[in-house]
Formats: structure tokens, C-alpha cells, sequence
């Protein structure tokens, strides 16, 4: 006993140090929660609070799922954090350290065996999947909270004892609590049921497992009661989307997947490497040799680990069931992925990925022969060295670049809603690296003193040409120069690096998923509103000649790549092409 609990000291201690050494805070509040941190500042710290809260989550934010206790997650986050980034990535980085330690706790369970039960923690910490707990407030504590659960109540059942019902109770809860913060560990409910049926072949604790099924109705009834009157069933959108959108299901689908296959590692990240076209769709790149090429080049080290769990070892009527309920738990936790009723990223494989990981310890079992045994080693070490390699380019390249330019967008409005004008900003990057999801929202709310915020009626400013960077493996994007008159603002001249540039940006940011070039709401961020926009040629060089409504209050500023600055003022032309 004391042995492992020496190892588990050893194991969190390890996660919190990878976690905390490896990584970079971003500096900036990513994604949306910029925009819940918006909407979630006034509100009191009180139970109108947290009903509010819950009902802003249900109808605005999410108007289709129920997810009442991370509201109340954000809630509390919000109250004490604020607009202060290192606050919000600090509780992630401790939270995701602490699941570490609970997923090796369970699976040391699941295979009688602490060493096998490192790898699959060290799995765990290195997967590319859990970057986005790492970065976005509430995706961690749900993980978090399933873990423990499904842990507790394996090591109640594998000790075979009947009458522990205060762990067996507080199991129960911890799931209860992962699945209000997220439905995805839905797939929870099931994989007691799977064990105590595959693993232990036990009537009696498939009985006591049938518990977690209770949480289906509760959460179908949660859903029913918080979310927008009107949303549409899931199996509505199934059908419509079948019906109108088949490309969908199959994408969906497709990376679903390979963020299996590959072990967490999605297709988004593998875009951006320098030997791929820029500015390519997953569609794409995946019809090309070379993107086909790299793909499975990606796909070995899991195949290889997939391959020698099922075939490097004599057979064992024990490892075989094991393998079993590894792979009923997979389907639970990734086959609702593929429909369309959510979103098919890999962070929502958090729940599904342990079940592959086990499986691959299987590989190291004791009856594993030496040439497998090392072929095992080779390919856990090639698929270990190729996440870290993606998410050492997030946090050290990616990250810092976007988080420079945030910041800087944020103090030019800042500056402009004191001063009562509006900032227009031309070639912001509003993405940076090949990372599908990663655009932050950006509200009303500017960082102020440490943790402060300044929350606006309206957005301080828009853009004009808003860029996607794509890679920061290649070299950076020549931006071309930009100057303006009482009425105009031209960007030119324009030579074909920039073309490719600015086409590629707005060909990507056209998706309907990038809400930023759409119609916004003036509490956020969107694109400036311009009369008119002409190609012209003067001496041979191509223009942008924007016509613009005479408005003394907007101070203008421009994107560069160059010098110390991140924005600098746009500049009166010194004659007109």
C-alpha cells in the first residue's frame, strides 16, 4: 500500500511538473471565454447569480445542450478570476494534474499492474487532446470528476466488497457531475455496466452498476428544462443534417477517427506543417500523396501499439475480456461523436481516449515477448515525440504569437473607448497555426489592472482585412503597406505573397463556422462596416482603395510582423496612385 501510494505521490507530482515546466499561460483568455466572462461579470454573487448563469448557458451560449454545473463552474471562475488569464490556467493545470493521477488510479485497477498504469497516465498527459483543458476554463474538472468516479467504483468492485455503498454513492455523484458539465461522459453511464458484464462477469455487480443508468433521465430531463424552447431534438438534427448535409457525416466522422487512431493527435495541426499547401481544407490535403502520406505516417506508432496489444502476447482469457471492455468503452465514448450534433474535435475524446491507452498497455504485459516488448517501447516513444513536438509548436510558437497580438488589439481599444473613439484595425490576425476552434472571441472586455476588466456597452473597434497566419514553421507573411486619406484607405502595393495571403485569409475565414466575418452582436468584435471596396492599378502594382465614411473619432492601425510593435498608426498616403 505504501508503495503505491508512494507512486501516485510521484505520478501527480510528475503531471503537475510536465503541466507547469512545458507549457506557457497564454496570457490571453482563448476561444469564447472572453465572451462568457462578458456576459457572466455583473452577475451578483448570489443564487439569482447562479440560476442566471445557468439560464444564460442553456439559451445563449449553448441553446441546444444543458450544461448547468460548468455554468456554475464559470460563474465562480468569473467571480474569482476575472479577466486574469494565469488565474483561469493555473486551476486547469493543477485540475489536469490531479486527472493524471486519477486515470493512473483507475487503471491501475483495470490491469493489476502500477508500472502498466504510468503509461497509460503518461498517455493521458501527453495527448494532444488535452491542450484545450489545459487552455479553456471547464473542460478539465469534468474529466476530472469522471475519472475519480469510474476509479472509485472499479476499485469498490474489484476489492469485492458488497457493502461500501458511501464510495460506491460518492461515484455515482462524481459522474452525475461530469455529465452536467459536459454530455459527452454520458458514455459514462454505460462503462460500469461493461465492466461488471465483460470484465468480472458478475450479475450481481452489473445490478449495482445499472445505477449510472439513472443518470440518462436526469440529464435528458436537465435538458428539457434549461434549454430554449424550440431547440430540436438530437434525433431531428441527425436526420435533417443526413438529409441536407451528408459531407458533414462523413467529416465527422472521418475525424473522429483519425483522433482516434491517432491517439488524441486531430487533423488540424498536421495542416500547417511547412510541406503541405497553405490555406488547404482538410478535403483538401487529405486527396494530396503528401497529405495522405503524412497521415499515415501519423497513424503508425497507434496502429503498431493497437496491433501488438491484439497480437504480442500468448493468449490470456483475462487480457482478452479486458480488451473487450476497452473497446465497447471506445465505441460508447466516440461513436456519438460522429453525428452531427456537436462538435467532432478531439477534446471531446478526453472521455474516450483512456479506453485506447489501456489497450495499448496490453502491449507491455508481462507475457510480451522481448522483440514486441521493445517494438512496443519504439512506438510509444515515436507517438510520445510526435505529440509533444504539436503541442511544444501551440505553446511556444502559436500561443505567444496570437496572445502578442490580442494584447495588443486590446490596448488600442482600451485607449479608444477612454478617449471615446473607435479603433479600426487592418490585417489583425485572428488565428495563428493551422488550429480549427482556436479563433478567440473578442468581446467588449479589455484587461486592465492585474485582473481587472473594463467591460464596454459596445466593441471599441472592428477590422478591415482581418489575416490568418497560417503556420509559424514557415516564414512570416509579408503584410502589404497601408495609408489613407479623409475618405479612403488604401492598402497596396500588392505583390503576389501578399495576394496569396490576404485570398487564403479570407478564404478561410468565410467558413460558416467563423462567427468574426459574420454579423456580430456590438458587444463584439466584428468587421468594419465600409462603403466600397475597389482594385485599382497604378504603375503597374495592384491597390485596395477602401471608401470610407468621413468619422474624425476612428484612429486607424495596422498589423505588423515587423520591429517591437505589434500595431502602428496608419499613416495619411503622401500621394494618391
Amino acid at each position: 500500500m505504501r508503495h503505491r501510494y508512494g507512486i501516485g505521490v510521484a505520478v501527480v507530482s510528475a503531471g503537475w511538473l510536465f503541466l507547469g515546466l512545458f507549457h506557457r499561460s497564454p496570457g490571453v483568455l482563448l476561444f469564447d471565454y472572453a465572451w462568457i466572462a462578458y456576459n457572466l461579470l455583473p452577475l451578483p454573487l448570489s443564487r439569482s447569480g447562479i440560476v442566471e448563469a445557468i439560464r444564460w448557458q442553456a439559451t445563449v451560449h449553448s441553446p441546444s445542450v444543458a450544461r448547468p454545473a460548468r455554468a456554475v463552474l464559470w460563474w465562480l471562475g468569473t467571480a474569482l478570476f476575472g479577466c486574469d488569464p494565469l488565474g483561469y490556467y493555473v486551476v486547469n493545470a493543477l485540475t489536469l494534474g490531479a486527472a493524471v493521477w486519477a486515470i493512473w488510479q483507475l487503471a491501475a485497477t483495470l490491469t493489476g499492474s502500477a508500472s502498466r498504469a504510468i503509461i497509460v497516465a503518461l498517455c493521458v498527459a501527453v495527448t494532444y487532446a488535452t491542450v484545450f483543458p489545459l487552455l479553456f476554463f471547464g473542460y478539465a474538472q469534468p474529466a476530472l470528476f469522471a475519472y475519480l468516479g469510474l476509479g472509485a467504483w472499479f476499485h469498490v468492485e474489484a476489492s469485492q466488497s458488497a457493502r461500501r455503498w458511501p464510495l460506491r454513492s460518492a461515484a455515482v455523484g462524481l459522474v452525475v457531475l461530469a455529465v452536467l458539465m459536459h454530455e459527452t461522459y454520458l458514455a459514462y453511464t454505460l462503462v460500469p455496466l461493461f465492466y461488471a458484464l465483460v470484465v468480472l462477469r458478475d450479475r450481481s455487480a452489473a445490478a449495482r452498476a445499472a445505477i449510472f443508468l439513472a443518470i440518462l433521465p436526469v440529464y435528458a430531463v436537465s435538458r428539457a428544462l434549461l434549454t430554449a424552447a424550440g431547440s430540436p431534438s438530437l434525433f431531428s438534427v441527425v436526420l435533417s443534417t443526413a438529409r441536407d448535409s451528408p459531407g458533414t457525416l462523413v467529416e465527422n466522422t472521418g475525424r473522429v477517427a483519425f483522433g482516434i487512431l491517432t491517439g488524441g493527435l486531430p487533423l488540424d495541426p498536421l495542416r500547417a506543417l511547412p510541406w503541405l499547401p497553405e490555406f488547404g481544407r482538410m478535403r483538401e490535403i487529405m486527396l494530396r500523396p503528401v497529405g495522405i502520406a503524412t497521415m499515415a505516417l501519423v497513424l503508425v506508432p497507434a496502429v503498431g501499439l493497437v496491433t501488438l496489444a491484439l497480437t504480442g502476447r500468448p493468449p490470456d482469457p483475462m487480457a482478452r475480456r479486458r480488451i473487450i471492455f476497452y473497446l465497447l468503452w471506445l465505441a460508447a465514448g466516440s461513436l456519438p461523436l460522429m453525428l452531427p450534433v456537436g462538435t467532432s474535435e478531439a477534446v471531446h475524446l478526453v472521455g474516450a481516449l483512456p479506453a485506447v491507452f489501456l489497450l495499448w498497455s496490453e502491449a507491455f504485459g508481462s507475457k510480451t515477448g522481448r522483440a514486441a516488448l521493445a517494438a512496443a517501447w519504439l512506438l510509444l516513444g515515436a507517438w510520445t515525440t510526435a505529440q509533444l513536438g504539436a503541442r511544444w509548436i501551440l505553446f511556444h510558437r502559436d500561443v505567444p504569437a496570437m496572445s502578442r497580438a490580442v494584447k495588443a488589439l486590446h490596448r488600442v481599444f482600451l485607449d479608444a473607448q477612454r478617449s471615446g473613439m473607435r479603433a479600426a484595425v487592418v490585417f489583425q490576425p485572428i488565428q495563428i497555426g493551422g488550429h480549427y476552434g482556436m479563433l478567440p472571441t473578442l468581446p467588449a472586455l479589455y484587461p486592465d489592472a492585474p485582473g481587472g476588466c473594463v467591460r464596454g456597452d459596445r466593441a471599441a473597434g472592428c477590422l478591415v482585412e482581418p489575416v490568418w497566419i497560417w503556420s509559424t514553421l514557415r516564414p512570416a507573411p509579408i503584410l502589404p503597406p497601408a495609408c489613407r486619406t479623409a475618405d479612403r484607405l488604401r492598402i497596396g502595393p500588392i505583390d503576389a505573397a501578399a495576394e496569396r495571403e490576404l485570398e487564403g485569409s479570407a478564404r478561410m475565414l468565410s467558413h460558416s463556422t467563423v462567427s468574426l466575418t459574420k454579423d456580430v452582436p456590438p458587444t463584439l468584435v466584428g468587421m468594419c462596416s465600409l462603403q466600397a471596396r475597389d482594385e485599382i492599378r497604378h504603375d503597374g502594382a495592384r491597390y485596395r482603395i477602401y471608401r470610407l465614411d468621413a468619422a474624425p473619432d476612428v484612429r486607424w492601425y495596422r498589423f505588423t510582423l515587423d520591429g517591437a510593435r505589434v500595431l502602428e498608426p496608419v499613416e495619411r498616403c503622401a500621394a494618391e496612385p
